[in-house]
């Protein structure tokens, strides 16, 4: 039996074609499933640092200049942010220097040009300042070698 040349393509060809449609069926006909987890970041707090205040006295106005600090590895927003809240207290053996009575604080001016602090990045932030207010209404002798103790608060 002699097979012939144009037979033999057709025969080769249509087995071909059936290999190929059935690869095909089987590459669009596989499915799968699978499942995943993400998990949320924790954020830390910005770090607030004040420079050393120093010469602190009656009618002197010193200033107040901080830094912030970013601790995490990713940018910081301070979009929404309207500044910065200083309070403070004066040391317990100081008792009768009345922190709220005897000293005027003007907090430091954000600048609104910086919008991002960048990972482990810091920003200064200056323009505020503390006076020991000189009331003669006030027997400020009380707050001679006092100790004023400063917290900030980004808001």
């Amino acid at each position: 039996m002699r097979i012939h040349r144009p037979v033999a393509a057709t025969a080769l060809t249509a087995v071909m074609i059936a290999m190929t449609a059935g690869g095909a069926y089987a590459y669009w006909a596989v499915t799968g499933a699978g499942t995943g987890t993400a998990t949320v970041g924790q954020i830390k707090m910005l770090e607030i640092h004040q420079s050393k205040v120093e010469g602190l006295m009656l009618d002197t106005r010193v200033a107040l200049d901080v830094s912030v600090k970013n601790p995490n590895d990713f940018q910081v927003s301070l979009k929404g942010l309207k500044g910065l809240v200083v309070t403070g207290d004066v040391d317990r053996d100081h008792r009768g220097c009345k922190f709220e009575t005897n000293f005027k604080i003007t907090p430091p001016v954000l600048n609104p040009a910086i919008t991002v602090i960048g990972g482990r990045e810091s920003v200064s932030f200056k323009g505020g300042s503390i006076t020991l207010t000189n009331d003669p209404n006030i027997n400020q002798i009380a707050c001679q070698g006092a100790t004023v103790n400063l917290s900030y608060v980004l808001k």
